[in-house]
């Protein structure tokens, strides 16, 4: 019901800041601005998510995903975060590319990203604690969601490689891509090492996303 609640108050806060980017009500249409943000509420999310996780939580073998697993009463924090930040992400991308007509393929794959993200935050993992009672299909659903957000992210990255004039920078980009995909499926390869692997993958992509649109004069100010 917390994850429902949370879920519900901040779509109807996207919504609200999509619909006002998208009329130009609020000027914040920088990919710069909007990654930034987003992450910032991410990391807020995270933090708090860790801070009040048991100590049957390990970082090294249990995902991030796991702070917002079935049958956790604190999974809500997590959740939360999933959801605000795959909305922000999705909404105001894609709201850019509605006012502007500009950087469709790009606002595509983040905003596939954003959704996978978002959606991950509605279908819960499986519990880290064993014994405890879980519905396998929403967990599946979780598992499908995150790796169409996989997908989104990479296909950003594989535009920017495209599209970007400068050869240095489509460099950064493909070893940016090369990251995601190596490890993405470092995740599955080693499960005892399953926390460390995914938290790298999230360090990384949002700090080369990040750099990329501040450093970028075709998307920052």
């Amino acid at each position: 019901m917390k994850v429902l609640v949370s879920g519900m108050l901040l779509l109807l806060l996207l919504s609200t800041f999509l619909y006002s980017q998208d009329k130009g009500m609020i000027d914040i249409h920088h990919f710069d601005t909007q990654i930034g943000f987003a992450t910032g509420y991410l990391g807020i999310a995270l933090l708090s998510a860790h801070g009040a996780a048991p100590d049957t939580y390990n970082l090294r073998v249990h995902s991030i995903s796991h702070l917002g697993s079935q049958g956790y009463e604190k999974a809500w924090i997590m959740n939360a975060g999933f959801i605000g930040f795959g909305g922000m992400v999705a909404g105001s991308t894609i709201a850019y590319s509605i006012r502007t007509g500009q950087d469709w393929p790009l606002s595509l794959g983040l905003g596939t990203w954003g959704l996978g993200i978002l959606a991950s935050g509605f279908a819960s993992l499986s519990p880290f604690v064993e014994g405890v009672p879980y519905n396998p299909t929403e967990s599946q659903w979780h598992s499908l969601f995150a790796t169409t957000a996989g997908i989104g992210i990479s296909a950003a990255a594989l535009n920017l490689v495209i599209t970007d004039p400068e050869p240095e920078r489509k460099l950064v980009h493909g070893t940016a891509l090369t990251f995601i995909s190596l490890t993405s499926a470092m995740t599955g390869l080693q499960p005892e090492n399953t926390g460390l692997w995914q938290r790298l993958l999230w360090a990384g992509s949002l700090g080369w996303l990040n750099w990329a649109f501040a450093t970028d004069p075709r998307y920052s100010r």
